[in-house]
């Protein structure tokens, strides 16, 4: 009877509970959940295709966030885990959303995890990317690396994840889960900009607003600014809906510089900001790589004529 009411315990909880609500909801889900893990387990094959919990093991990722001992995990389903860690990386498989400790995430995936740790330790970034490029699961990859605050993120040919050495755990291809702070947000702009080939500036500005201006170097002559900025509105207003229809405002301008795509999101709205994720962030960016194509692919065929 009570699962048609499973959204609306969702939004309650989001809204914030008494400590005594919240301890009797966590001692009963909890009791559930070690019924299910046990039923999950007994079932290999079940487990390994169709945990109970879902697809990605979030109750596992739960378990891991919220300091679990490891002896205290589910043996059998965190092997799994830790296969589908290296899977993801190889691309035979698709594992969103996870957290995972820090040196079983490395051990399963790098041969020189050890010293992958340690320079994790030491935040010699680029000494930690040209240990990771020397790795076969890596061979031939892309990889970007960002420093912001306590966190390292990564993007392995389009993976995203990121490490909190103090805690030592890494958030493995975020795509639903919230992004928890402007510093989060930020650095996912700065990480995807630098993949698209995109220079990027974040500033935060007086009303709580934070402004992005992503930027198209590209040298235009100052007789030519008018009829670029033609081409350029042609094509922005194409794409204004997917890469605006999250942020408050979206607009262009083009200088002799190049070609600047403005974006401002107003962040002293604290719910607005809870539904922001990693998948908004990347999807915003698809349709900008659309658009910077299209118009480079116009401006060449422009200047062949």
């Amino acid at each position: 009877m009570y699962k048609k009411y499973k959204d609306k315990l969702a939004e309650l909880l989001e809204k914030g509970m008494s400590l005594e609500n919240l301890y009797l909801i966590s001692k009963e889900f909890l009791e559930i959940m070690e019924k299910e893990c046990k039923t999950c387990q007994a079932n290999r094959m079940h487990c390994i295709l169709m945990p109970r919990c879902g697809y990605n093991r979030p109750f596992l990722s739960m378990l891991i966030e919220m300091n679990v001992e490891k002896k205290d995990l589910p043996t059998f389903c965190y092997s799994q885990f830790l296969k589908e860690v290296q899977m993801t990386f190889k691309g035979t498989k698709e594992l969103r959303d996870a957290s995972i400790p820090l040196k079983d995430f490395l051990k399963s995936a790098f041969r020189s995890y050890k010293k992958i740790h340690d320079l994790l330790v030491s935040g010699d970034l680029k000494e930690i990317s040209k240990a990771i490029k020397k790795e076969p699961i890596i061979k031939d990859k892309k990889v970007l690396i960002l420093r912001k605050n306590d966190l390292i993120y990564f993007i392995i040919n389009g993976l995203i994840f990121y490490v909190d050495v103090k805690r030592e755990l890494v958030r493995f291809n975020p795509y639903e889960t919230p992004i928890t702070s402007l510093n989060e947000l930020e650095a996912f702009i700065e990480l995807l900009a630098i993949e698209a080939n995109m220079k990027v500036k974040t500033e935060r500005e007086v009303g709580g607003i934070l402004s992005i201006d992503l930027h198209f170097p590209v040298k235009i002559e100052e007789t030519k600014i008018d009829p670029v900025n033609e081409t350029v509105n042609n094509i922005f207003e194409k794409y204004r809906n997917e890469i605006g229809k999250f942020f408050d405002h979206a607009y262009y301008y083009v200088s002799q510089d190049g070609i600047h795509i403005i974006l401002d999101l107003e962040v002293g709205d604290i719910e607005k900001l809870k539904h922001i994720t990693p998948k908004i962030i990347i999807e915003t960016f698809k349709a900008l790589k659309k658009l910077k194509e299209e118009i480079f692919e116009k401006r060449k065929r422009k200047a062949r004529k």
